[in-house]
């Protein structure tokens, strides 16, 4: 389990402003693991890994136009702001589409504010036991940090197939205790494919949903 390039080591700490392009891997762990701000990940291909194909940690990444077939997760983001993730493929992954949250058994103490989701294509391994949410922003407050996350759009994204389990829905927006997501814009997405929920929103306010379509929606649409 070795990801193909990953940013960070114990002795010089963590690197920024990394292209990664035109790679075509078939890789254990990720494509990219990329620890630092401003990366650029775009038009790679990948198949088969056993997590996620690309993971930030940190603001001002951006991931667009990679496709990837059959890995455990598509993208994820943790710990951070103004990240982008356009225009991706993610085809038959087992567990989640695309996860923005706080990394586990870690502090973090700024925001997750502006961090968007558009124009993804991403259909669920609608036979995997594992599978959950599609686009799932799941944020508590940590460390001393703010107690909201402003300006997250979600947008233009065609979402079906995922969602197994009561609570899980193909797009959802979720805050813990004492957090809350301000000013989100979830926008002309086309979901469905579900025995679950559509949309869940839960400790978001002052919101605009609009323009989404649904399609075989098994639970509350929103």
């Amino acid at each position: 389990f070795t990801n193909f390039i990953f940013t960070t080591d114990t002795i010089a700490g963590n690197s920024n402003g990394c292209t990664v392009r035109n790679c075509r891997v078939d890789a254990h762990e990720k494509l990219f693991y990329g620890y630092g701000d401003r990366h650029f990940v775009h038009d790679n291909e990948g198949f088969g890994d056993r997590t996620d194909y690309i993971r930030f940690i940190g603001s001002y990444n951006r991931a667009k136009n990679n496709k990837t077939k059959g890995a455990a997760g598509g993208i994820n983001i943790y710990d951070g702001s103004n990240n982008e993730i356009d225009g991706n493929s993610i085809e038959l992954p087992y567990q989640i589409g695309i996860l923005v949250t706080t990394f586990p058994s870690t502090t973090y103490a700024g925001t997750f504010a502006n961090t968007r989701i558009t124009n993804n294509t991403i259909y669920g391994d609608s036979t995997s036991s594992q599978l959950t949410d599609g686009v799932l922003f799941n944020v508590d407050r940590v460390g001393s940090g703010p107690t909201s996350t402003t300006g997250i759009v979600i947008s233009g994204n065609q979402v079906d197939n995922f969602a197994l389990a009561s609570g899980e829905a193909l797009i959802r927006v979720k805050a813990g205790a004492s957090y809350t997501f301000v000013d989100a814009y979830i926008a002309n997405n086309k979901i469905g494919s579900t025995t679950r929920a559509g949309v869940i929103l839960d400790r978001v306010s002052d919101s605009v949903v609009i323009g989404n379509r649904a399609y075989s929606i098994g639970g509350y649409m929103l």
